[in-house]
């Protein structure tokens, strides 16, 4: 009874955080309250800190992104210089901005309005013994929170990995974002997870989800269980870094003996506060706690890779898209790109034609709508990409919009992306996207459709985190391709749900639009100066 009350909650969550078209806006404050803007930085006062080197592209290890996509790369030894790349290309600081009297930092992992909920943790023996760390982008370094009991780290790392461990302080979104904060929340958590597994990859590392492990043992193995108030986290994932590459999930059966002595140790450092004073939202504490991870959860194991190579001539470095990539705060509405280029993109958000990039142990549950604007070799109209083949008849009795599905002109015979409507999309896109010129400006538009209620309710409310967490990772995939072709992206966290349902013919909660994104060429604000990351620490 109790699992059935919380998906109840969760879908009522989401029902009431949905934005209805025309104008109709989920709980919010209604205008920034600059005075109690978060800090976009936790640092634990008084933990000792290990600062971390700074491994420029081209000092470290390296691949192309080709190589990150299909290789198979010899994997480096875990150590302090290793572990510090890793850090630095996925939740680093990648550089500062300056506007006038405004400065802001930029950083290798996305996130909605530029505010930061995700913190990291990692458990690891590299650093004199086995730790529990918080990683601190503001200095990029390592925070010493806890010393580990050595026998309890074999028992929970025994082939010589990590674990990293993301939490979630949903206060920093909720002050500009109100009741809908907590979406974004998991979106950035997806983000993370995508750019940690692809920071691992130059490294011939893997990431791998850690099934099997409730939130309640998260939270004291990252010492957050006495974490509280407004400005509380609250853990969302652990992730095994492998050094020897596996992939797949990870199902442990830690024991609360394990956990308990692991975590026996003292924890120092006392946690920032972030704002001077808050505006409670119970809405997010609420669905907070009925989408909580009890360990009881399965995953619908993913279809298999199919083996192909996807090598098509020169590519650029892995580590050099990830330390560059920006979001898009205009497109120019002219720039295009290739129909191979499409192609390319849209194969790399299919875990069978690319497992390497997906580090997600489920079967895929996102599929995008594809809003085709500028793609050479394309009419425009809209598509969409099935991610999982086994997923398409259930899209095809949902989506009412198109009776019959038309393999794109040119789509390799494996990509199973469809045309379902023609025509100039544009005016759509931006109408749906809460009325942005960025979705119409650029080269083609995107929509995530998730399997929605009926995931909920076989496997548990903790999914609506997990499906929110997909959405992030593809649009991670989104903005990593978009920077490989000369292009750039944005995640749109504003949409209009019930305007895109009944644009594509949904009558249920079968299927629920989760995500948005646009991708295209930016226009760079000449008034904006750019600095280097971490020029402060000389």
């Amino acid at each position: 009874m109790d699992r059935d009350a919380r998906i109840a909650r969760v879908l009522r969550y989401h029902e009431r955080t949905m934005h209805r078209y025309p104008g109709g806006y989920a709980r919010s404050l209604g205008h920034l309250d600059w005075a109690t803007q978060p800090d976009p930085f936790r640092a634990y006062e008084g933990a000792p800190i290990v600062l971390l080197d700074e491994i420029a592209v081209g000092a470290g290890h390296e691949a192309t992104w080709s190589a990150v996509r299909d290789a198979t790369i010899t994997p480096a030894p875990v150590d302090a210089r290793t572990i510090a790349q890793l850090f630095y290309d996925a939740l680093a600081i990648s550089a500062w901005k300056q506007a006038g009297r405004s400065r802001w930092a930029l950083r290798c992992n996305p996130s909605s309005g530029n505010l930061h909920p995700t913190e990291a943790y990692l458990l690891c023996d590299a650093f004199d013994g086995p730790g529990l760390f918080h990683y601190a982008p503001r200095m990029h370094g390592l925070e010493r929170r806890r010393d580990l009991d050595v026998e309890a780290w074999r028992a929970l790392a025994p082939d010589g990995g990590m674990i990293v461990g993301l939490a979630s302080i949903a206060w920093r979104e909720a002050w500009k974002y109100g009741e809908r904060a907590f979406r974004y929340c998991m979106h950035d958590v997806g983000h993370a997870i995508g750019a940690l597994a692809i920071a691992a990859r130059p490294l011939g590392w893997s990431v791998r989800v850690i099934e099997g492990v409730d939130d309640a043992r998260i939270a004291r193995l990252l010492g957050l269980e006495e974490s509280r108030g407004v400005e509380s986290e609250r853990p969302d994932v652990l992730l095994a870094i492998d050094p020897q590459g596996s992939r797949g999930a990870l199902d442990v059966a830690w024991s609360d003996d394990v956990v308990g002595t692991a975590c026996a140790g003292v924890l120092r450092g006392v946690a920032n506060r972030l704002s001077s004073n808050h505006q409670r939202w119970d809405v997010i504490d609420d669905v907070e706690d009925a989408s909580r991870e009890d360990g009881a959860g399965e995953a619908h194991p993913a279809p298999p890779a199919l083996v192909r190579s996807n090598h098509d001539g020169p590519s650029p470095s892995a580590r050099l898209l990830a330390r560059r990539r920006r979001s898009a705060v205009e497109m120019d509405g002219v720039t295009s790109i290739s129909r191979d280029a499409f192609f390319r993109t849209m194969r790399s958000l299919v875990p069978a034609l690319t497992p390497a990039l997906h580090p997600l142990p489920w079967a895929p549950e996102v599929h995008p709508v594809v809003f085709v604007h500028r793609v050479e070799g394309l009419e425009p109209g809209l598509a969409i990409l099935v991610r999982d083949p086994a997923a398409e008849p259930f899209l095809r009795s949902r989506i009412a919009l198109a009776d019959e599905w038309v393999r794109l002109p040119g789509a390799p015979d494996d990509l199973p992306l469809y045309g379902i409507a023609q025509g100039d999309a544009r005016t759509i896109a931006r109408a749906l996207t809460c009325h942005q010129d960025i979705a119409a400006d650029g080269a083609f538009a995107v929509a995530m459709l998730a399997r929605f209620a009926p995931v909920l309710r076989a496997r548990g409310p903790s999914w609506y985190r997990r499906l929110h967490w997909e959405a992030g990772h593809v649009g991670q995939l989104l903005y990593l391709e978009a920077e490989a072709h000369d292009v750039a992206a944005t995640g749109i966290g504003c949409f209009f749900d019930d305007g895109i349902h009944e644009l594509l013919g949904i009558e249920s909660d079968d299927l629920r639009a989760l995500y948005c994104f646009t991708v295209g060429g930016a226009v760079n604000d000449p008034r904006i100066q750019t600095q280097p990351a971490y020029s402060e620490r000389g």
